[in-house]
């Protein structure tokens, strides 16, 4: 084998082999994105009535998802209806790559609101907020959601919870945008992530760190001797 062809197969194999890595990534991060479980399935909702003055929240993390214990808020939405403070259970503090230390909560979180009711009151609607994540490096943006709860006249018996309206908030609140990123190559398509991967790669080429190459590529070049031609010259920098 010629040394002109042995730089152009090198250069083919370089070029196969950052596309194969581009697929590969999109592969894997397609994978994790059918892994990981819509916001209402991961953390699901209830509440029922505790006795004729106190309501119980719960709020489960499945496993591989945590809650943030301070993004837990509990307030009222019919007119009338007073809620004292929330009880939140205390978790585990950990280190969080956006918030630095903070509690986190795992498994089903039984929240305790003491309430009271307007007294014509045949049912009541609270508002509950939360945040949580996957532990994959995801986070989800905060979320809302309004639950009624049936009263019975003279009675605290537990009732059936209703979700009256999911009412979610579209900004996310984590610092910085690498997340949103990650999950919007996720989501696309196989060709588009590849196509913006090589994109990026082109982008790539014309920042500082390639300058090493430059010496090496023109080392390559000169090396075909007299014999190279300007079109096969341009042909395999580009390949490169």
């Amino acid at each position: 084998m010629t040394r002109h062809a042995a730089s152009i197969t090198s250069a083919t194999l370089l070029v196969l082999a950052l596309l194969w890595a581009s697929a590969a990534g999109a592969f894997l991060g397609s994978n994790q994105n059918q892994d990981l479980l819509p916001p209402d399935e991961a953390f699901p909702i209830t509440a029922h009535l505790l006795d004729d003055n106190r309501l119980l929240v719960e709020i489960e993390a499945l496993p591989g998802y945590y809650l943030y214990r301070d993004k837990i808020r509990i307030e009222s939405v019919t007119p009338g209806l007073v809620l004292g403070e929330a009880r939140i259970p205390h978790g585990e503090i950990t280190h969080d790559e956006f918030f630095g230390e903070i509690e986190i909560l795992r498994g089903p979180v039984a929240i305790e609101v003491p309430y009271e009711a307007p007294a014509d009151a045949l049912e009541i609607v609270i508002r509950i907020h939360s945040q949580g994540c996957a532990d994959i490096g995801i986070c989800y943006p905060p979320q809302t959601r309004n639950l009624g709860i049936v009263l019975e006249t003279g009675a605290a018996s537990v009732q059936e919870t209703r979700e009256t309206g999911p009412d979610r908030t579209a900004a996310r609140s984590t610092p910085g945008g690498q997340d949103e990123f990650a999950r919007t190559l996720a989501t696309g398509s196989m060709l588009l992530t590849v196509v913006a991967f090589f994109g990026f790669g082109l982008l790539l080429a014309l920042t500082p760190c390639v300058f090493p190459m430059v010496p090496i590529l023109s080392g390559l070049i000169v090396g075909q001797g007299r014999k190279l031609s300007t079109g096969r010259a341009f042909a395999l920098s580009l390949s490169y």
